[in-house]
């Protein structure tokens, strides 16, 4: 098993065997989902041939994560009938709403939301045994505004956003170490090669899932997350410093895989959408990024 905040190459000396096998041209195994508190729901795992001789392991696949989530994310939502094909952002619902939209985005700020430590009116959670907080004040704005779409059968995509520079109570290692030159950008990269900042985020994503996706008061789910926005602007919509294009997609795509499994395993008719820009093919970063997103 490889736990989601193993952010280096695999090293197999490092790794603890969760199961094993005698060879054969078929090979079950079986896992629980919790290893203690720990979720293995976002981990990945491989198969490897042990040496008895010198006990060194030797990598036969590449590492799979979890791709099947039947088991675990429940039943499909009936499909709503739409009104229209219209869709509009708005930050006033009753007028999109008025106008016959089927279909809208709201943002999620993620420098709002989550919280380094507890504060009054904060919202708790608990995720791989650990509590985690969000804002209380947002989340009743967040709420508001998701049940007045949903309520009127409009398709609701959120969409998550790293945003300003680093509050008081925003966990700093959200965002990538920069220069502070470039501490300008509208919209930053979350900080995936952090382990720490791993986990918030998969305790954060499950816990929206299972709020939006999933809820349990009949609403209409949300079976829509936008990670990010024009994220091929790694300048300016998801700063990440002077991240080498390899990386910066490494630590993006990691970011997505959390998300997808969030919601899946809360929805099997949940999607996640990458949100680029227009401008595809320009030159964001040092070195040129000249090919397309």
């Amino acid at each position: 098993e490889i736990p989601s905040a193993y952010t280096t190459d695999v090293d197999l000396e490092e790794l603890i065997p969760v199961a094993e096998a005698k060879p054969k041209s078929h090979m079950t195994f079986e896992l629980s989902l919790y290893d203690g508190v720990r979720s293995r729901l976002y981990s990945s795992f491989l198969l490897a041939a042990h040496n008895p001789t010198d006990g060194s392991y030797q990598a036969l696949t590449a590492p799979l994560s979890v791709s099947d989530f039947s088991k675990i994310s429940g039943k499909s939502t009936e499909s709503v009938q739409r009104t229209s094909i219209k869709g509009l952002i708005s930050d006033h619902p009753a007028d999109a709403l008025r106008l016959g939209i089927s279909h809208t985005v709201v943002d999620v700020h993620m420098d709002k939301l989550i919280l380094k430590g507890w504060q009054e009116g904060a919202v708790t959670y608990v995720y791989n045994g650990v509590t985690a907080y969000l804002d209380g004040e947002e989340i009743a704005r967040l709420d508001k505004t998701v049940k007045a779409y949903t309520s009127g059968g409009v398709n609701v995509y959120l969409r998550f956003l790293l945003g300003g520079a680093p509050k008081e109570t925003t966990p700093a290692g959200l965002y990538m170490p920069m220069d502070a030159a470039l501490k300008t950008a509208e919209l930053y990269a979350v900080n995936m090669a952090s382990p720490e900042t791993a986990e918030i985020m998969e305790g954060f994503f499950d816990f929206m899932a299972d709020r939006y996706a999933a809820p349990e008061d009949g609403a209409m789910p949300v079976t829509s997350f936008v990670v990010g926005y024009r994220v091929n602007d790694a300048a300016t919509y998801n700063c990440a410093g002077e991240l080498p294009l390899a990386s910066y997609v490494a630590n993006y795509e990691k970011l997505v895989r959390v998300a997808h499994t969030a919601i899946k395993s809360h929805n099997p008719d949940g999607h996640v959408y990458v949100s680029l820009d227009s401008h595809r093919s320009s030159t964001g970063m040092e070195g040129g990024w000249d090919v397309p997103s």
